[in-house]
């Protein structure tokens, strides 16, 4: 098994983000492929790419939209 490994994690359908944070850290919006985030208007698609880090630590996603 793989000891470090990096995420691609892809929302459909989801409002545009106004921040995005991982494991309690805010993340900056990026360009598409880049460690951060990123949002396809065209198909309501919030991307986010974590950096490599152990698979043993636990990783928890949050988005906060503008209403």
């Amino acid at each position: 098994q793989m000891e470090r490994r990096t995420y691609e994690i892809q929302l459909h359908n989801v409002p545009q983000p106004a921040a995005v944070s991982v494991n309690g850290h805010p993340i900056r919006r990026s360009a598409a492929g880049a460690p951060g985030w990123s949002w396809t208007a065209k198909d309501s698609v919030a991307t986010i790419r974590v950096d490599s880090r152990s698979v043993r630590t636990p990783i928890r996603v949050e988005i906060s939209t503008a209403h």
